[in-house]
């Protein structure tokens, strides 16, 4: 077994930095085919995101292979 590992950032900095309202993009991702819940583990991509919201995301300092975490 191999092990891997990922950087993440919290759906909740993301909307931070790209001045995003958090329950509106969370609205948005009740209604698209992303499946999740309250796990720590449940992460998209910056081109999943930005494909459901239609927009840009900007990730500040961060490299753009940073993973989402839409866990709480």
């Amino acid at each position: 077994m191999t092990p891997f590992t990922y950087t993440c950032v919290t759906l909740s900095d993301i909307c931070s930095i790209n001045n995003l309202d958090y329950e509106n993009v969370m609205d948005r991702l009740n209604a698209s085919d992303v499946s999740f819940g309250t796990n720590d583990d449940t992460l998209i991509t910056r081109q999943t995101l930005e494909s459901i919201l239609d927009a840009r995301i900007q990730f500040g300092d961060l490299s753009d292979d940073v993973m989402i975490s839409l866990g709480s």
